[in-house]
């Protein structure tokens, strides 16, 4: 037989064979040779400090040494759950409330009690749904003069000054936003009122996650995303923030300070300290709460770590709650 017969017999079989198979294939069931649940590639195991300093900048290689097998990086995603019709409803209606009528405290009420509702699953996607407007509402609230149920009203007093007023209560800058009072000024006369949030603040860090929850009396405020250690290198347990510096100097292994304007410092723009309380025992020192160069990082595990936030929410996470010892809970 010459050769180009067997070419042309070969094409005919190759096509049978393929017509044959592309009719069973929908009948098989999904196993694993067909579908890869689980992943595992080559990924550079970098010191934090060696990260690129922004997401638009291109990884360096690294040489096979430098190499470990891992896990592909999962992120949390909520359960779905549908708020009940009648939840569904008072949510509307407290929304209502808020953007039409502007009856803060009444939303607020409304929308808490929805949240806390046996049949909203913490961190569901009703969960999150209303979790997401009272978050938004309280944002609002805490930096505008908007008078509320839920805050004090101090009447300025000869010889009160921002900070004394402030006191345990939130930070200068949280008084400034909250009062309208311009960053650059510390003028503030007798017989001004101004309002605040009377403090008892506290947060909840949820590992499994990604979330940081910040409370007010013990209750629901608002909550941001975050990133945590990789490898499970976030310490858990209960703490205190000790020490909260503005622009952070980061003094990288090695002995280098970085400068705060120095897009490898990942520290980002702010540094609040972590100290362990009694009956915490941890490995390790340097645990905190701060920025990141990285904010594509948030909500990944990626640090050494510490607890990161995007800049703007660690900015705003840092005027509102008070520089005395704020109790931090870290769970999975």
């Amino acid at each position: 037989m010459y050769w180009y017969y067997k070419v042309i017999l070969f094409a005919i079989v190759g096509a049978a064979c393929y017509g044959i198979f592309s009719l069973v294939k929908p009948m098989l069931p999904d196993m694993p040779f067909f579908t890869q649940q689980e992943s595992t590639q080559e990924q550079p195991v970098t010191p934090e400090g060696n990260n690129s300093p922004s997401t638009n900048q291109q990884t360096t290689a690294t040489t096979p040494s430098n190499t470990v097998k891992t896990t592909q990086l999962v992120k949390a995603v909520p359960r779905k759950v549908t708020l009940p019709a009648t939840l569904q409803s008072k949510l509307t209606e407290a929304k209502d409330l808020y953007t039409r009528h502007q009856r803060t405290d009444e939303a607020f009420e409304m929308a808490i009690k929805t949240l806390n509702d046996p049949s909203v699953p913490q961190f569901s996607t009703a969960w999150y749904e209303v979790a997401d407007f009272i978050s938004a509402l309280n944002t609002k609230l805490v930096f505008s003069s908007a008078p509320s149920n839920r805050k004090i009203n101090h009447q300025v007093k000869r010889g009160d000054s921002l900070s004394r007023i402030a006191g345990n209560y939130t930070t200068i800058r949280g008084l400034q936003r909250g009062n309208n009072i311009p960053l650059d000024s510390s003028n503030i006369h007798p017989g001004n009122v101004l309002r605040l949030f009377p403090g008892n603040w506290s947060i909840e860090v949820v590992k499994t996650q990604y979330i940081l929850i910040l409370r007010q009396n013990g209750q629901f405020f608002k909550y941001y995303k975050v990133g945590i250690g990789k490898e499970d290198r976030t310490p858990e347990g209960q703490f205190k923030i000790r020490g909260k510096v503005e622009d952070p100097i980061w003094e990288k292994p090695g002995g280098e300070r970085i400068q705060p304007e120095d897009p490898r410092n990942v520290l980002g723009t702010r540094w609040m300290k972590l100290i362990p309380m009694e009956g915490t025992a941890i490995t390790g020192s340097g645990y905190g709460i701060h920025g990141t160069t990285q904010p594509n990082s948030v909500g990944t595990p990626a640090s050494q770590g510490c607890i990161r936030m995007r800049n703007e929410d660690v900015e705003e996470l840092f005027d509102i709650i008070p520089d005395t010892l704020v109790e931090v809970l870290i769970r999975k």
